[in-house]
């Protein structure tokens, strides 16, 4: 009886192990899908938490980080775990930069409009924000994308706001009619 108990939770195990072993899991994300001209050019996935974003296009794949100033930014390629990309002073309303592994720099201005903002890149408009909403830009190649990207990244993070647990607890004690 032993030998049979020992022999059916052994296959139990076993069975319980392989299917732990096959199972998937993935981080919770925010899609934004970055389309232009009705065709969907790259996505971008942002973590529930907002630390970091992974940009896919085609078959490349690049994580932004932001640090909690929000005035640098690292991207890393994920095929080769190497950075792509640094960002300084992203964040002010000053000129920010950023600079690629292959010697590119990209110089940001920032204007300040009645109902938003525009960030003007190394060719022309980058990124433009109007009434609170992000207004759609073309952008002309991969690094464009990628740096655009950051700012969609940031602006997202500025609105998204997730809404708080609430516990109330109760010190105090009052008497009432029902609880004496």
């Amino acid at each position: 009886m032993k030998k049979i108990t020992l022999l059916i939770s052994g296959i139990l195990l076993m069975v319980g192990v392989g299917q732990a072993q096959t199972s998937t899991w993935q981080i919770p994300t925010i899609e934004v899908p970055l389309v232009s001209e009705g065709e969907a050019k790259a996505n971008l996935e942002i973590e529930k938490s907002l630390e970091f974003a992974d940009l896919h296009l085609g078959s490349k794949s690049y994580r932004i980080l932001l640090n909690k100033s929000e005035k640098k930014c690292k991207i890393i390629e994920l095929g080769s775990d190497q950075v792509y990309a640094e960002g300084k002073s992203l964040n002010s309303f000053q000129s920010g930069n950023l600079i690629f592994t292959d010697g590119d720099e990209f110089i940001f201005e920032k204007k300040k409009k009645k109902e938003g903002y525009e960030i003007i890149g190394p060719s022309g408009l980058l990124f433009n924000v109007e009434n609170r909403g992000l207004a759609p830009v073309e952008v002309k190649n991969e690094k464009e994308l990628i740096a655009q990207s950051i700012f969609v990244f940031k602006r997202i993070k500025d609105l998204y706001r997730e809404t708080p647990d609430v516990y109330n607890f109760y010190t105090d004690y009052y008497t009432s009619l029902y609880n004496k």
